[in-house]
Formats: structure tokens, sequence, C-alpha cells
């Protein structure tokens, strides 16, 4: 059963696509193909869609009008304009992916042990 097209589609980083009447942000562009939606903001790795049922934490794009969205939920309309969160160039060109050849150096916790002491300089790691 074909669905009509919510016309005249949608932009995501650049880029022109097209979904269906009551699609999800993230089911229109799993359904073009799209499956890096944005980067971790703790170490800009690449992250993509983990569910479509309401739970998924790497689905978050910015819409320019209305902010930041969760695009698991967001329903899609004619006319967004989308962008990755936590992406220096988008994630096609994200200027932080170097960060990736450090994630050996960089095991699990690292953050939450590393930047919490000593105590003082918490403030400045938390700001940047």
């Amino acid at each position: 059963m074909d669905r009509p097209l919510a016309a005249p589609g949608f932009e995501f980083e650049g880029r022109s696509y097209t979904g269906f009447a009551g699609d999800t942000v993230t089911s229109a562009l799993w359904g073009s193909g799209v499956h890096v939606l944005g980067a971790a903001s703790s170490s800009t790795r690449p992250r993509g869609v983990l569910s479509l049922a309401n739970h998924d934490v790497n689905a978050l794009v910015e819409d320019r009008k209305l902010g930041h969205l969760r695009a698991d939920v967001a329903g899609l309309r004619a006319g967004m304009r989308l962008a990755a969160v936590n992406t220096y160039g988008g994630v096609d060109n994200d200027r932080a992916r170097f960060l990736d050849r450090l994630s050996a150096f960089l095991p699990v916790g690292f953050y939450y042990k590393t930047f919490h002491r000593p105590q003082w300089m918490f403030p400045y790691w938390e700001r940047a």
C-alpha cells in the first residue's frame, strides 16, 4: 500500500530528502539510506539509529526553527532544515573525527575518572 509523500521534502546536512506522511525524522532518513545521524557528545564518534521505538538517545538533530529535536519521535514536516548535533562540519566531514584514533587510550569511564579530579578543576572541564 503506497502512502503519500510529504511534499516538497526536507533537508538534512544540506541534502534534500523526501519521506512518507506519518514518518518520523529518523524513519525518513533511514528509508533514504542515511544511517549516521550525529556524533557522541564526548568523543565525537559517529552515532546512528539504535531503535525506532522512542528509545534512541543517538538520534538528536537540530532544526533551525525549533532547536534540538529527538529525531526518533519528531514527526516529519515538509520544509524542515535539519543538521546533526555534536559535529564540527557535519557527519560526513567532521573535523573532530581524528579523535577516533585516540580511542585505544580512552577506556570506558575515562571521562568520569579524569575530569572530576582534582575537584577544583571540575567547573573548568564542565564548561569545556
